[in-house]
């Protein structure tokens, strides 16, 4: 996959989103292509091209704290979650209302020089990735 973008501000835009959840106090879960390049490479030294990053948080994880810091973030609130820019990234954070087994066990997966979770079975989540609310 080609992206218009530079992988270093890739690489800096999954970082701040492992610094969000550690101010959040929640391990986002990566979701599209971003956790698909995470699963494929188990080298954690390649680098990711995408044209739009999205995470995910669960419904019940969205407290008042949560959703006023991403209001004073600049988070824009969408039918999805929110979503934002990093140094032109797209950023989608997916506000997930039902509960899926792939987000209840997710694999930790390496990237650069932090750990991130994705979706477990992660083909069972491949499959059905456009259908999740």
């Amino acid at each position: 996959m080609s992206s218009p973008f530079k992988s270093w501000d890739i690489n800096a835009a999954i970082r701040d989103i492992y610094d969000i959840g550690e101010r959040i106090q929640q391990f986002p879960i990566m979701l599209g292509e971003v956790a698909r390049q995470m699963h494929d490479h188990l080298d954690h030294s390649f680098d990711i091209q995408t044209d739009k990053i999205e995470w995910m948080i669960p419904e019940r994880g969205l407290t008042p704290e949560v959703k006023s810091l991403f209001k004073t973030w600049g988070f824009k609130e969408n039918a999805k979650g929110y979503e934002y820019t990093f140094e032109g990234i797209p950023v989608q954070i997916r506000v997930i209302k039902r509960r899926y087994s792939f987000f209840e066990r997710p694999d930790q997966r390496f990237y650069k020089v932090d750990d991130f979770k994705i979706p477990n079975p992660f083909e069972k989540y491949w499959k059905a990735r456009f259908l999740i609310q």
